[in-house]
């Protein structure tokens, strides 16, 4: 199960915003803002230090009340045995790392009969162990064949290639065929090494339709 954490005001309360959240404002008496898993994706973009210091200074004002899987702390040090002993900050940065998710809407096409980046689908996670899951829908032309695959720092993962081919089809046709494509792994990074997907053609054009996505669970 995710952890939960949500910033709340004591009941009853004044609204309070976290400049070094991005501006979020925690509603009056009593009210909730889930900080995760809400913007979990969002929170590398602020300030961790910021936000820690910020955080708790409210809290130990009592004008804010951090909730971590239902348990409300009252206090910035009760917050650090929680982490053992990571500040929130670094709780909330640990968790932005929880997931992350890449795509692109926008449609490409390639005639490469080699493996080639697909755009819009590279990411490069913290370390750590994750769940790579990829999805899209490509087109291929009469006969031939679209092929992905998962790649990490540039060298495939085992088993990951998948293959669209017009020559499967259960009916004879003389238009390109659509359809969806996905592969997963679990893969283990360094946090240097980008998880990307390739992509090629056995010959004609090749096109990735909207939309595609690259996902990634943090799993260790």
């Amino acid at each position: 199960m995710a952890t939960t954490v949500v910033l709340k005001t004591p009941n009853p309360g004044t609204a309070q915003t976290i400049a070094s959240l991005g501006g979020i404002i925690v509603p009056a008496n009593g009210g909730t803002y889930p900080v995760v898993p809400d913007i979990m994706n969002e929170l590398e973009m602020f300030s961790f230090a910021a936000a820690n210091s910020e955080i708790e200074e409210l809290v130990d004002a009592g004008d804010l009340i951090v909730v971590i899987d239902g348990v409300n702390y009252t206090t910035s040090a009760a917050l650090a045995p929680w982490a053992d002993p990571a500040s929130l900050a670094e709780v909330l940065e640990a968790k932005s790392n929880a997931y992350q998710e890449v795509g692109l809407s926008s449609t490409v096409t390639t005639t490469s009969t080699s493996f080639t980046l697909l755009t819009g689908v590279t990411t490069t996670p913290a370390a750590g162990t994750y769940l790579v899951m990829f999805s899209g829908v490509f087109r291929c032309e009469e006969g031939e064949s679209v092929h992905c695959e998962i790649r990490v720092d540039g060298v495939k993962v085992s088993n990951s290639e998948r293959s669209l081919s017009s020559a499967n089809t259960p009916i004879v046709t003389t238009t390109p065929i659509d359809g969806c494509l996905s592969t997963q792994a679990v893969v283990t990074v360094d946090g240097e090494e980008a998880v990307s997907v390739r992509w090629r053609v056995s010959g004609g054009t090749g096109t990735a339709l909207p939309e595609r996505n690259l996902t990634l669970v943090k799993l260790a």
